[in-house]
């Protein structure tokens, strides 16, 4: 890899649980990908990590399938997990609506005061406050669920390193 540039020179592809790497069937086979300068460096700490790896073996131990699989399973998760506090906050917000809409009736035809204005700002009974933090919670949740799904890939990093 030179200049954020990885050279494709060669066919692997697997048949009866064997690897296989052969020469490109055409020559539009051979090219040179771009790729940004973050990925050449996490790539060559990974490659720096490997000692005493021979020069015929995979970086990746893993087929495409495999990672495929995965990745589906994670995205599910994530869309599952996403979708559910998704819902619990719009039943939050909902519920505010229906409290301020009861207590708007309750004031309706009374002479307007200072909690009315409040109770149209929605900061009446620390509504506005509580849907605020709500927020937070879930921002704060989010922020660790990446931290700690950036610790697990390091921990997976450092695992396959010391296997080699």
């Amino acid at each position: 890899m030179i200049n954020n540039q990885i050279n494709i020179t060669k066919t692997y592809y697997r048949t009866d649980r064997q690897d296989v790497i052969t020469e490109p069937k055409t020559k539009k086979s051979v090219r040179v990908v771009e790729i940004p300068e973050f990925l050449s460096k996490e790539i060559k700490e990974f490659v720096d990590g490997l000692y005493g790896m021979p020069d015929d073996e995979r970086l990746f131990p893993i087929v495409q399938e495999a990672v495929q699989h995965k990745m589906k399973n994670y995205i599910k998760k994530a869309v599952q997990t996403v979708t559910l506090e998704r819902d619990n906050l719009l039943k939050q917000l909902l519920q505010s609506q229906k409290l301020f809409q009861e207590q708007r009736k309750e004031w309706k035809g009374k002479e307007r005061t200072d909690t009315d204005a409040e109770l149209r700002d929605g900061t009446a009974s620390g509504e506005k406050q509580s849907i605020r933090e709500r927020l937070e919670v879930y921002r704060e949740t989010v922020k660790q669920r990446e931290q700690e799904q950036q610790l697990a890939n390091q921990t997976n990093k450092t695992i396959r390193g010391r296997g080699r």
